[in-house]
Formats: C-alpha cells, structure tokens, sequence
C-alpha cells in the first residue's frame, strides 16, 4: 500500500531513510534510501534544505560559507 502512496504522491524523504551527508562539487546532500532522490542539505546547520532555501540558493542567496553551492 506504501509503495502505491509512494508511486502517487511521490517519496516524503523521511529523516530516518536517509544516508549521511556528502559533498561534491561544492554541494552537499543526503540520498534518500527508499527513493535514491539527492536531498539539499546544510553542514552549517545540519538539516536538509527547504524548499525555499533551496530555491534562495539557485537564484544566487545570500549564503556564503567556504565550499556553499
């Protein structure tokens, strides 16, 4: 039933499915486990990225750590 959810509304990238950060090419992320989805993630705060920071990001935010982007 999970898989027919999944397959509608697509993965919800649950904390606990996915791996450890890392980073290449200057952009750090987490892969989702179930979906194999690279998910934005922040080494500053350690969190995945929203959907907003994510998009402040693309358009040339204003976050400035060495090796961001």
């Amino acid at each position: 039933m999970s898989n027919l959810l999944s397959l509608l509304f697509g993965c919800r990238h649950k904390q606990d499915r996915l791996s450890r950060p890392f980073t290449h090419s200057n952009q750090t992320y987490k892969v989702c486990l179930d979906c194999g989805r690279h998910v934005p993630y922040d080494a500053v705060l350690f969190r995945p990225l929203t959907r907003s920071e994510i998009k402040e990001t693309a358009s040339g935010g204003t976050r400035c750590e060495p090796g961001y982007r």
